[in-house]
């Protein structure tokens, strides 16, 4: 516990000094050579897998191990999924993952028989340019850190995002919840993680007593969006305040993921969050 902590307080000590940036490159090439093996071997066995350049997959992981990221994106991708089955009919979906990244669970998804049609949006230029050359199946959309998506009202069955809401200010919290509901059908689905309880440890104690509070944590980093942006989040934040506006909200037991993760059904009838 003692260790963990430290390391928190050092990963404050970079974001306010600066120098996260800095030592973010220094990771990428540590983990690059760390990984450089097991990658080798991993292509070697996989000579026809598309894999995403390391940058990129640094980038949205902190990690450099393609091993990781493919195995670890099917399971991943079959639970969401089966998820989404158990409250939007089956069949004929309509699709989103929103901060796709380099699509380690949307590629899985085209080949399930109850989605019609597959969307994936994300901010960072680079990374769609790769994953619309890599999988021309998948329509790929890029969006900016603010709404809105280039998706029309009322178009989505489902739309679901893996550690997205974890990187982003309060303010950008209210504007896409919004925007999630605008794009989504009315009885739709949107499923989103979240950093709660599980993670809750990794936080510093004036932090804790603002989680423990109902109020939202959030660690500024060099940049919004970024792996180092951080946002906790407590049940009572996400269900009282954030989801307010959605009519049935569940919390979906996942337990070989580190976040939390919940489901919201946009209402056919506006409802007021009040």
């Amino acid at each position: 516990m003692l260790g963990l902590k430290f390391k928190q307080f050092v990963l404050m000590l970079l974001r306010v000094t600066g120098l996260m940036g800095i030592a973010d490159k220094i990771l990428l090439v540590l983990h690059i050579w760390k990984n450089a093996g097991d990658n080798r071997a991993y292509r070697r066995e996989n000579p026809g897998l598309e894999l995403p350049p390391y940058h990129i997959l640094f980038d949205v992981s902190a990690g450099c191990n393609y091993r990781g990221y493919y195995s670890s994106g099917l399971p991943d991708a079959r639970f969401l999924v089966d998820a989404m089955g158990k409250y939007v009919p089956a069949g004929n979906l309509t699709v989103c993952e929103w901060g796709c990244g380099p699509a380690r669970l949307v590629q899985h998804l085209t080949r399930d028989p109850r989605i019609a049609k597959v969307l994936a949006c994300d901010y960072n230029p680079h990374t769609i340019a790769w994953c619309e050359k890599t999988f021309p199946q998948i329509e790929f959309l890029k969006n900016e850190l603010a709404p809105p998506l280039p998706i029309k009202s009322d178009s989505l069955d489902v739309l679901y995002c893996v550690s997205v809401f974890t990187h982003l200010s309060e303010a950008m919290h209210y504007e896409w919840i919004a925007e999630i509901r605008r794009v989504l059908k009315p009885g739709g689905i949107f499923l989103g993680t979240f950093h709660g309880e599980k993670t809750k440890q990794n936080l510093l104690p004036w932090e804790l007593a603002d989680f423990n509070s109902g109020k939202l944590v959030v660690r500024s980093g060099p940049y919004e969006g970024s792996k180092n942006f951080g946002a906790s989040h407590s049940d009572r934040f996400v269900r009282n305040k954030l989801l307010a506006g959605f009519g049935e909200v569940t919390l979906i037991d996942w337990p070989s993921f580190h976040q939390e993760l919940y489901c919201a059904r946009k209402p056919a009838a506006p409802v007021d969050p009040s």
